[in-house]
């Protein structure tokens, strides 16, 4: 055992000295010792490497934290102590940083003294040593070390390995627009390799999107709006437009997002589609259920269609798909982008313009009657002209309880406007009057003809 003892003062007490001594302590061959080792909760772990980096314009460093308490002596009556070391690089440095509970007489590195302090470092204060790193060090170099601690009680060792964070590099994501004018875009900028990087488009009026391309010609995206994951390069991207074909209401068709094409017709200001509707995916390209049995058409309160009869072959494309309002309702759109289910008041609007509603019908139905073949109406067909171009036909419906009911002698259409609760507004017309009928009481579980109405 060494001793080193350091007079401090001498003072006549009572007749005796008093004095100061500190024991470094380098092993106690006889005492009993135990060691715990502590990971501290920090922000390093050794795969960080790989994507972590020290930004030289606002540095944050990757710091390891460590600990151990070592005690000895008597087991029922032990000394203690705890050591602290902290440990990470900058751009520029190794930085180690240790404290000990008690006095530390010296530090070394791999057996070889790195004390740059005076004495004995007191305790629980930090004591700060840096290293240069070499000129050409990359990131996830190891710095690997045994690093012991001196002073009162027995010597702590840590085996010290820390991979190198290296400095961040930002790499250039331009932007472009073909052309010009076609709209604006949002997402350039600086970005670290693999960052994600979040892309939109706006389209000006007259031009749709088409995709994303590169400096090359190839095609990175076919949707506006996407995440694109920056490479470890400089990139453009250009988000190309075509001209928008001029829509002429009474003239344009309008498909949707099947590609089916509907005819449509302008009605005062207004412009309606002239068929029923007869997709069978919403606009966001979910599939819209179908095929349900009489039972689950009563009890689902989720969107759904119908074939009149369950026979597309022979109504489907005349007389469109019968939908519940559930369906209608939906966030995920049943109309094609640009077109909506019309309301209530939408539908007033329309019908007041025809003269009202104790007229309107005749001005809405198509003439086609029996014997004509399908679509058609039962005769009379009351008051029927068509003078509108509305082309109404009686598609009948399936009921709430999941019969089918009404092909030929009547035509409902649902609003997009609630009634209360489980139902809606919807509109009717007749093989035998003339007129226009509002519904409130449409029970929600009703599969219903649906038009689509242009935005304004």
């Amino acid at each position: 055992m060494k001793c080193y003892i350091q007079l401090f003062f001498g003072l006549i007490v009572m007749g005796s000295f008093i004095f100061g001594c500190e024991t470094i302590v380098d092993q106690i061959p006889d005492a009993n010792i135990s060691l715990s080792t502590e990971d501290l909760p920090g922000t390093y772990s050794a795969d960080l490497c790989q994507s972590a980096c020290i930004d030289p314009d606002d540095p944050e460093f990757i710091e390891n934290t460590e600990s151990q308490t070592v005690q000895w002596g008597n087991p029922r009556n032990p000394f203690k102590k705890s050591v602290d070391i902290i440990y990470y690089n900058t751009l520029t440095h190794f930085v180690l940083k240790v404290k000990s509970s008690h006095n530390i007489a010296d530090i070394l590195v791999d057996d070889e003294s790195i004390k740059n302090f005076r004495g004995t470092l007191p305790p629980n204060t930090w004591q700060e040593f840096t290293f240069d790193l070499e000129e050409d060090w990359e990131a996830c170099d190891t710095w690997a070390f045994v690093l012991k601690v001196t002073g009162f009680g027995p010597p702590v060792y840590f085996d010290v390995e820390y991979q190198l964070i290296g400095e961040c590099v930002y790499y250039t994501l331009s932007l472009a627009v073909n052309p010009e004018d076609a709209g604006t875009v949002t997402g350039e900028g600086e970005y670290m390799e693999g960052e994600q990087v979040e892309i939109t488009t706006t389209e000006n009026e007259g031009y749709v999107f088409v995709n994303w391309t590169d400096e090359d010609g190839n095609e990175i995206s076919d949707v506006g709006d996407f995440t694109y994951t920056m490479p470890a390069m400089d990139k453009t991207l250009t988000a190309n437009f075509d001209e928008e074909d001029e829509f002429v209401c009474g003239i344009s068709t309008i498909t949707d997002i099947e590609g089916n094409e509907y005819a449509t017709v302008l009605i005062d200001d207004q412009c309606w589609m002239a068929e029923n509707l007869r997709v069978t995916q919403y606009r966001n390209g979910n599939a819209i259920p179908t095929n349900l049995s009489n039972s689950d058409w009563q009890i689902t309160t989720s969107g759904t269609y119908a074939w009149y009869n369950n026979d597309d072959d022979t109504y489907g494309s005349v007389y469109g798909a019968l939908y519940n309002w559930y369906a209608v309702n939906s966030e995920s759109g049943l109309c094609p982008p640009g077109w909506h289910v019309p309301s209530d008041e939408e539908w007033t609007r329309l019908t007041n313009y025809l003269g009202g509603e104790n007229i309107a019908g005749g001005k809405m139905k198509s003439t086609r009657t029996v014997p004509d073949l399908h679509p058609r109406w039962d005769a009379p067909n009351t008051g029927a002209t068509n003078e509108s171009g509305f082309s109404g036909f009686p598609g009948g419906y399936r009921h709430s309880y999941g019969y089918y009911t009404n092909i030929g002698s009547y035509g409902y259409w649902w609003s997009s406007t609630e009634f209360i609760s489980g139902f809606a507004w919807y509109r009717d017309l007749y093989y035998d009057a003339s007129d226009v009928y509002r519904g409130d009481f449409g029970d929600k579980r009703n599969g219903l003809s649906v038009r689509c109405l242009r935005d304004d």
